[in-house]
């Protein structure tokens, strides 16, 4: 993407720039929009052939509602909110941001998915019998990007996924009939459901490749669902259980059971010890993007992998099984044509669906081995404040809310229990008559995970739930947050899997100065904020602790301001996330004389000011959400997380040079057959070759313009750690003048850097 702007108008312009699709790289499309000071927009397009596109304006902040419209038909109106249009080959789509705004304007937030089957014969997508959209995602471990879009669709605070499950004459009127379009894996209308459920968190991780490239091994179709060659169990998100015949021979068996042992633990249901060991065929003879299929004969390399080898590549799970959210509320919508609503037209399609939302039920309970729940009721939401999960200190209390969208008209009492024991809380709360809300105290008894449900006595509301982690001192922790503000000092209580602890007491006191208030509480976040003036001894410190676990304490020196800073960035793009083997960079104040530590182990920096870290990310750390920690000389910390991917390219600003002469390829240009020499990070593994390089495992794409160059060298730069260098030959044929430079790797792309061609 080009940017260009001046006092009359701004360019974006999309150059080259491939289309998404499932599978592969799409087709090259090159368009552009024009923005100027009256308020007028102009689109441009350039050899732009694709196979969907929708263009549309919106006034941003998210702002609810989109209209869809057809300007070949519709006149020109004023417009509230988005406005776009579609353009698909003519065949009708199904917008779901737009279906599900028009349902939350009628409809409560009280549903974790949303799943649309429309009467219209529209199908989902080419290709696919339905697909899931990701709304929200919080997790680690799963190889899902965390992302909240939730107030696109819509929805103030729960959906988290949406569900386009297409036309709804491509299944069977009986739930556990076979669907004609995916006999193959032998899917229903129930294991469709449950395969599309899945996906909020399956199938993404993945070992890496040994072979050294960034394929993904374990993953197969579309890159969202288990290999053809990878012994899944039988998952519902594809794969099979294949059986090892010996000699690198293999046969698929059983197709599309439930969610496997691994599922589950990257689902959040079940520990790590409850997967056991399982394999991927390397160097198939047939395709590993095939769709699940019994008997099935192949030969290939067995390789073995633990469920410690895919933690190692993406992560420990987090939150995990204990107090990951295990219950989910399913909303069913039927879609049908404007002017249809009458559902007496059509009680046979309306039955279907009603059939699927009533068996999905108990569908969802097996197929998630007793461990996950579906609700698929239309009731009231009720919320609580410690919901998905949050932390109570053993022998210490926190405030609890419980809140409604649609107040009662009569007061409305909730039945609360704590059936494991190890927290307390009233055995009823009442949200009074026209109220929204209402507070109680919920106490931890002793160190364990309580499941605290709340069960309205009016059963047109749902039922609430939250996992309470009662915490031992043993697992709790102490830190300080970024605060810039002078004499003011935040610190969080947490755990391990990131809960917050709100209503903990934390007790403060100073050898000398004054700190004000003595007792905090932590809020909502589990942050409590003290504001501190140390004294004139030559020793001034800060002692926190935790009043119910008095053991857990935090101990700040005087002396130095407390350090802050921003997210971790790529050292030389300066976007934001990295990658392991690579050079990394935050920016904050206060960081003089600050160690480093990268999940707890000590990270030299290259480069310290006050106001810049720069530092290396071991290779071996792993993917995912990785704690960044810096520590100044005083004791006063400061923690960001950042996230790991395989590849994370960056070109360093200058760093473009001749071969020859070593002189700036920016001032001092280069003709056809000219070598350069681009100095960047983040290319992903490498390997030590017999010439003594290190090598990347995957050879990069040099972009010079729209010309592509096959690197003649990719690897460390010799002597170096984390700074990569790529050795480029100019090729002839290119138009004189400044070109941008651009490397991608896999599907990752650098920054744009210019050269001088002539």
């Amino acid at each position: 993407m080009r940017y260009y702007a001046d006092a009359s108008h701004v360019v974006f312009s999309w150059v080259n720039v491939p289309e998404w699709v499932q599978s592969g790289i799409g087709t090259a499309q090159t368009f552009q929009v024009r923005l100027y000071p009256d308020g007028s927009i102009q689109f441009s397009y350039s050899g732009v052939t694709p196979v969907s596109a929708v263009v549309g304006i919106a006034p941003g902040y998210a702002a609810p509602g989109t209209s869809v419209v057809s300007f070949h038909d519709d006149p020109s109106a004023d417009y509230p909110a988005a406005v776009a249009e579609s353009f698909v080959n003519n065949t009708p789509v199904v917008d779901i941001v737009t279906v599900a705004q028009k349902f939350y304007e009628t409809h409560e937030d009280a549903y974790d998915y949303l799943v649309i089957y429309n009467n219209m014969g529209i199908d989902a997508m080419a290709g696919a019998v339905a697909y899931e959209s990701t709304v929200r995602s919080s997790g680690a471990g799963y190889s899902v990007a965390p992302g909240d879009y939730g107030a696109q669709y819509g929805s103030a605070a729960r959906l988290r996924s949406v569900m386009n499950m297409g036309r709804l004459d491509n299944y069977p009127v009986d739930p556990n009939a076979v669907v004609p379009l995916r006999a193959g894996p032998q899917d229903t209308p129930l294991t469709v459901l449950g395969h599309e459920s899945g996906h909020l968190f399956l199938a993404f991780a993945s070992i890496p490749d040994p072979g050294g490239s960034t394929a993904k091994p374990m993953i197969g179709y579309g890159g969202s669902h288990w290999s053809f060659v990878f012994n899944s169990e039988a998952s519902l998100d594809e794969g099979e259980q294949i059986n090892d015949l010996g000699g690198g021979q293999f046969v698929t068996g059983t197709v599309t059971k439930g969610f496997a042992p691994l599922d589950r633990y990257l689902m959040g249901f079940a520990p790590s010890t409850d997967v056991a060991d399982t394999f991927v065929a390397l160097n198939p003879n047939v395709s590993p993007l095939g769709h699940p299929l019994s008997g099935y004969f192949f030969t290939g390399t067995k390789f073995p992998i633990s469920v410690n080898d895919v933690i190692q590549a993406v992560g420990r799970r987090t939150p995990d099984y204990t107090v990951a959210q295990h219950r989910f509320r399913f909303g069913f919508v039927l879609l049908v044509a404007p002017g249809s609503e009458d559902l007496s037209s059509f009680p046979d399609d309306v039955q279907q669906v009603e059939t699927y939302r009533q068996q999905f039920v108990a569908a969802y309970t097996k197929f998630s081995a007793n461990l996950g729940a579906a609700d698929t009721t239309l009731n009231h939401s009720v919320r609580l404040s410690l919901f998905p999960a949050a932390g109570v200190v053993a022998g210490g209390s926190a405030t609890a809310t419980l809140s409604v969208q649609s107040p009662p008209k009569t007061d409305l009492i909730v039945q609360l229990s704590a059936p494991a024991g190890f927290a307390q809380a009233p055995a009823q709360v009442t949200i009074a008559a026209g109220a929204t809300s209402a507070s109680f105290t919920v106490s931890g008894t002793k160190a364990g995970v309580e499941e605290l449900l709340a069960t309205p006595a009016d059963s047109t509301y749902e039922t609430a739930f939250a996992r309470v982690q009662v915490a031992a001192p043993s697992q709790l922790t102490l830190r300080t947050a970024s605060s810039a503000a002078p004499g003011s000092v935040a610190v969080q209580l947490t755990d391990v899997n990131g809960l917050s602890y709100p209503g903990a007491r934390i007790v403060a006191a100073t050898t000398s100065g004054s700190v004000t208030p003595a007792i905090a509480t932590a809020d909502a976040t589990g942050f409590a904020s003290f504001q501190w003036t140390p004294g004139g001894d030559a020793v001034s410190q800060l002692k926190l602790s935790v009043e119910a676990a008095p053991t857990v304490t935090l101990t700040l020196n005087a002396g130095s301001a407390v350090p802050v800073i921003s997210g971790v960035v790529n050292a030389a793009s300066f976007v934001a996330g990295g990658s392991p083997g690579s050079l990394a960079t935050f920016f904050g104040v206060n960081l003089t004389g600050a160690t480093v530590l990268l999940n707890g182990t000590d990270v030299r920096p290259s480069y310290a000011s006050d106001i810049q870290v720069n530092f290396y990310i071991p290779a071996e750390t792993p993917l995912g959400a990785n704690v960044v920690t810096v520590t100044t000389p005083s004791g006063l910390q400061a923690s960001s997380t950042v996230t790991l991917v395989t590849a994370q390219p960056g070109i360093f600003s200058g760093a473009v040079v001749r071969a020859d002469t070593r002189a700036s390829a920016l001032t001092t240009p280069v003709s056809a057959g000219d070598y350069i020499e681009i100095y960047c990070t983040g290319l992903g593994p490498t390997k030590l070759s017999s010439d003594g390089l290190y090598r990347t495992t995957s050879t990069p794409v040099v972009y010079l313009g729209a010309t592509t160059v096959t690197p003649s060298f990719s690897g460390l730069a010799p002597g170096f750690v984390g700074l990569y260098q790529v050795d480029a030959q100019i090729p002839a044929g290119l138009v004189s003048g400044t070109l941008p430079l651009v490397i991608t790797s896999g599907t990752a792309y650098s920054n744009e850097v210019k050269i001088a061609v002539q």
